[in-house]
């Protein structure tokens, strides 16, 4: 719970959850793990909201910029593999890599790889 407001968790691992905090107003709300009856099942911790800062905002054209890099950056990274490039860099081990490599040919996009491009 977020203060007042329940949000629902999701079990990642042991000892490791995920949810997202609702909407709120800059400030410290209390934070707790309750189970369905509303009864907190861990210790309370405080939990802080901060204002967005100006530096940390971006705007839509920078990241358009970033994801297409970053789609790039995937599709040659996969090509690579796909044609049994070693990447030492990456320091995969080579049954892995192989693995990698078969199931990546499995897609059957290769032949489509410079028309993503």
């Amino acid at each position: 719970m977020f203060g007042d407001v329940e949000v629902p968790v999701e079990f990642l691992q042991p000892g490791v959850l995920r949810c997202n905090a609702p909407p709120h107003a800059p400030g410290k709300v209390p934070l707790c793990i309750t189970r369905n009856d509303g009864i907190a099942c861990s210790e309370m911790k405080e939990f802080e909201y901060r204002e967005e800062s100006k530096e940390s905002s971006v705007n839509s054209s920078e990241r358009t910029s970033s994801y297409k890099r970053d789609i790039l950056f995937q599709i040659r990274l996969a090509r690579m593999l796909s044609c049994g490039i070693r990447i030492p860099q990456l320091a995969i081990p080579d049954d892995i890599s192989k693995d990698l490599s078969t199931a990546l040919n499995s897609l059957s996009l290769f032949e489509e790889w410079e028309q993503m491009e």
